[in-house]
């Protein structure tokens, strides 16, 4: 019998959660409750992520193909592999890893707060082009917990996969880049550092650019961004610049 079922049937089981964090493959991650003078409406409701990303990515039998065409399970794993990195980092320092998700749909990926009631806020992508809409929910926090009476950030942080380098925006909100140390695998390093693919049989620009970014007609920017005198002739193992940083996917421009 399959045991891949659903994750939200698997987190509605009290009795399945519970076996699966006693054998310690979910961890729990509790919503943030600061002290505040003017309490905030708070989900009180935990979440679940996988102490080793691994786990899913083999029950799944992914592989780097797999994860290029499904940008929302990539995501996924990639959250859960950086919630595991800090709790192990925040806990060697006395401090806690939470998340916050309020009445108001503001959610942040991670709180990290020390034992003198200091905290950060870091939201957690994998491409650079969610970048600033991960800072304004961050700012949003920020504002709300202020406004509620509590103190500030030490910091704020968007944490990302894909990108150039780390910087600090003009707003305060640190960008920086989730390393893996010691990538052997060709096609993932092609694809976090090179960023390029290879064209393989039955590629068309329309199925790679909706296998990558969801959106067929994303197939325009692909042709314009490798200077495709003729797009709708493709060799097998041609090599295709993809735009996975700082470039916008716009079609048309």
């Amino acid at each position: 019998r399959s045991t891949l079922f659903p994750y939200t049937t698997l987190f509605r089981s009290g009795s399945c959660t519970s076996v699966l964090e006693d054998t310690f493959i979910l961890e729990e991650i509790g919503p943030w409750a600061p002290h505040l003078r003017s309490p905030l409406r708070i989900s009180k409701k935990p979440k679940y992520h996988f102490v080793d990303p691994s786990i899913p990515a083999a029950l799944l039998r992914l592989t780097p193909g797999k994860l290029l065409g499904d940008f929302e399970t990539f995501g996924f794993l990639f959250e859960s592999l950086c919630m595991r990195d800090l709790l192990v980092y925040a806990q060697s320092q006395d401090g806690d890893v939470y998340f916050y998700r309020d009445r108001d749909d503001l959610e942040v990926d991670a709180i990290i707060e020390a034992a003198d009631g200091a905290w950060a806020g870091i939201e957690v992508k994998i491409g650079h082009n969610q970048a600033e809409k991960a800072a304004a929910n961050l700012l949003r926090l920020s504002d709300k917990i202020r406004r509620a009476g509590g103190r500030p950030p030490a910091f704020l942080l968007v944490l990302e996969g894909l990108g150039d380098y780390a910087y600090r925006r003009t707003d305060g909100v640190y960008v920086a880049l989730w390393e893996v140390p010691g990538i052997t695998d060709v096609d993932m390093r092609s694809l976090i550092v090179d960023r390029s693919y290879r064209v393989a049989k039955g590629d068309s620009l329309w199925i790679i650019a909706r296998r990558l970014y969801g959106e067929g007609s994303s197939w325009t920017v692909l042709a314009k961004f490798n200077d495709l005198r003729n797009p709708s002739k493709l060799r097998i193992g041609q090599a295709l610049s993809l735009p996975l940083g700082d470039e916008k996917l716009e079609p048309g421009h």
